[in-house]
């Protein structure tokens, strides 16, 4: 992902849908999976800061993996130019970046601390694991049919049940997978894994 908030429906749809993930009150364990240089990883993290309570938020964790241990760095940065940030209002501007530079922001300390980057290869590892939510977005895309249903098997592996899973908006779940998930909303690519 390549903006904060791209797609912002989709953000609204996993807002309005956290409160029905069993286990949520007890802190989440979100996976974003092949997050690039981190806008949507941080996404994530913003909104978690607006809709969870401070106690919960604080056993909660945002485990951010890419294949790319460049993109990752830069992640780690968490310095973003203005045209990535086009989704953001400037309340959410004001309460979550600042200014590091005359072309930077940077994601402030508090959301940058929920959020842990690391290298894995979904085709070749197991995935992490007891997961609330898990994007995934446009890696689909990557992959032929076989490689797609093998590492569709460990997401699903991944995702605990009541789990909420985010597709890319050119991205499906599995026919063969398509009765241990239900869509939330429509046409949004967010499902919840059924219990």
């Amino acid at each position: 992902m390549s903006e904060f908030f791209r797609d912002p429906e989709v953000f609204a749809a996993v807002r309005g849908a956290i409160s029905s993930v069993p286990g949520a009150s007890g802190g989440l364990r979100v996976w974003c999976c092949g997050c690039a240089t981190g806008e949507e990883a941080y996404s994530i993290a913003i909104l978690l800061s607006d809709v969870l309570p401070p106690d919960v938020l604080s056993k909660t964790v945002v485990f951010a993996t890419d294949i790319d241990a460049d993109a990752l760095d830069q992640a780690r940065i968490a310095e973003h130019r203005d045209d990535s940030l086009g989704n953001m209002d400037a309340d959410c501007m004001a309460k979550y970046m600042f200014m590091s530079s005359n072309v930077f922001w940077k994601v402030g300390y508090t959301t940058r601390n929920l959020v842990r980057f690391g290298v894995l290869d979904i085709v070749k590892k197991h995935p992490i694991s007891k997961v609330h939510i898990l994007f995934c977005r446009n890696l689909f895309i990557y992959f032929n049919k076989e490689l797609q249903a093998e590492v569709f098997r460990k997401l699903d592996f991944a995702i605990r049940p009541g789990g909420l899973l985010v597709l890319g908006m050119a991205e499906q779940v599995p026919p063969e997978w398509s009765h241990c998930y239900r869509p939330v909303g429509r046409d949004l690519n967010v499902f919840q894994k059924k219990v």
